[in-house]
């Protein structure tokens, strides 16, 4: 296990580096022009002499391999230089921030496992009834809902019609409930769907078989065979989707004006806020290799076959 683990990790180092150079290429065959974009966020019109002076102040003269040698240094010990639109230092505004959509993001993750994963193993347990009926049409329906509009629906029958929940911003655990059902909903549908069909499938498995002939009790065999076999996909799914977890969170920060980093990421692109921009694009990234990191060693522990087949997922 310790042998797996050193080699996932030392795989991550390439991996990042290699997210710095894609984000380094990236900012650099954008069309805006880093000085005039400070400027711009300041609405200051500078002259030529000036915007020259912020170049060389911004390094852009230099040759593009020194430049990105000198991305990579800085972004080591976490300096993602200064944001144009605050004048304040990037990582400052990340500490502001990253907690709020943590919490949203860890909350909507939670809430996805506490409902997918109890209502997945009843509609399996009771195929074709009226619940596994009812959770395919709310199926249907939830997956051809986007995001945004799912967010003013809560917020016209909760927090307006209703008015039992906040409208908007932070502050209580109340404000954090329609973002969140918002953001799960999508990820609730696919994996109580995907659960499902997978203990279906794995209700025939021979161990399974021979569990019931061995006297078991069925809730046993349910809970400790068919349901351990079943979620290992729906957790490897999680992290595969975390990328669609990231998007639709800016999305729902937006719509229900959370604070957050991914709003303040929206507030990036229109002010052309290019050291926001790389830096929230280099922490979706790291966030994407750390969580998945941590789905494989949640499937070591549910199939410890892994290890024992090389330490290959």
């Amino acid at each position: 296990m310790v042998g797996f683990l050193v080699k996932r990790l030392l795989a991550l180092i390439p991996i990042f580096l290699l997210a710095i150079l894609l984000t380094f290429i990236m900012v650099k065959m954008s069309p805006v022009d880093p000085a005039e974009a400070y400027f711009a966020a300041s609405n200051t019109h500078p002259t030529p002499q000036a915007l020259e002076e912020k170049r060389q102040e911004m390094g852009l003269n230099k040759p593009i391999f020194l430049q990105y040698v000198e991305t990579v240094k800085k972004v080591v010990q976490f300096d993602f230089g200064d944001s144009y639109m605050t004048k304040r230092p990037v990582i400052d505004e990340m500490r502001e921030r990253l907690p709020v959509s943590f919490q949203l993001g860890l909350g909507s993750i939670i809430l996805t496992f506490l409902i997918s994963v109890p209502l997945g193993f009843y509609t399996a347990l009771h195929k074709n009834g009226f619940v596994d009926y009812s959770t395919r049409f709310l199926a249907f329906i939830g997956a051809s809902m986007p995001a945004f509009l799912v967010g003013y629906l809560l917020i016209i029958v909760f927090a307006v019609k209703l008015a039992i929940l906040p409208l908007e911003g932070v502050g209580t655990w109340q404000h954090l409930i329609l973002p969140m059902i918002t953001l799960a909903l999508p990820f609730i549908v696919q994996y109580t769907r995907m659960l499902r069909a997978n203990m279906l499938e794995h209700m025939h498995e021979p161990a399974v078989s021979f569990a019931r002939m061995r006297g078991l009790k069925e809730r046993i065999i349910m809970v400790k065979y068919v349901l351990r076999l079943a979620i290992g996909p729906v957790i490897t799914g999680l992290g595969i989707n975390l990328g669609t977890l990231m998007t639709g969170m800016v999305i729902v920060e937006v719509v229900f004006s959370i604070p957050g980093f991914g709003r303040y990421f929206i507030d990036a692109i229109f002010s052309r806020d290019m050291p926001v921009i790389q830096c929230y694009v280099l922490l979706s990234a790291v966030l994407y290799l750390v969580c998945n990191l941590i789905v494989d060693i949640l499937q070591m522990y549910i199939d410890p076959r892994i290890v024992k087949k090389g330490g290959h997922l």
